[in-house]
């Protein structure tokens, strides 16, 4: 059975037209091509690094299907999209690929509402 997750990745990369031309082109569509129930992907800036040399940029890939992200990673097309991440400039990448444990909100009485997520291992 499919699990909800997310990808977090941290990495440098240069602000260029050229840069931002790839990863808002051509590799984001391949990532909404390959990887099941992908979400809006979600890019930001870190704002306050603790440690000069940490990465600046942070991006969140919700998927319906977590392990199908992962396992992209090491197909030939996942290697060749590293790869081209990597000439484009991307740079001191960490990833880490998470499973939802809990997700809740705010009603609007204000308590709040939620649920555990249980999986079998």
């Amino acid at each position: 059975m499919a699990e909800r997750g997310v990808m977090i990745e941290f990495y440098d990369c240069p602000e260029t037209d050229e840069f931002n031309d790839w990863l808002y082109g051509p590799h984001y569509d391949e990532v909404f091509s390959i990887i099941p129930g992908v979400r809006p992907i979600k890019r930001y800036e870190i704002m306050n690094p603790a440690t000069p040399g940490l990465q600046r940029i942070v991006i969140l890939l919700e998927s319906d299907d977590i392990q199908a992200a992962w396992n992209f990673r090491t197909t030939p097309r996942g290697l060749r999209s590293r790869l081209e991440s990597d000439v484009h400039g991307l740079a001191n990448r960490e990833e880490y690929y998470c499973r939802l444990l809990y997700e809740g909100h705010k009603r609007d009485d204000g308590t709040v509402e939620g649920r555990r997520i249980q999986y079998d291992t």
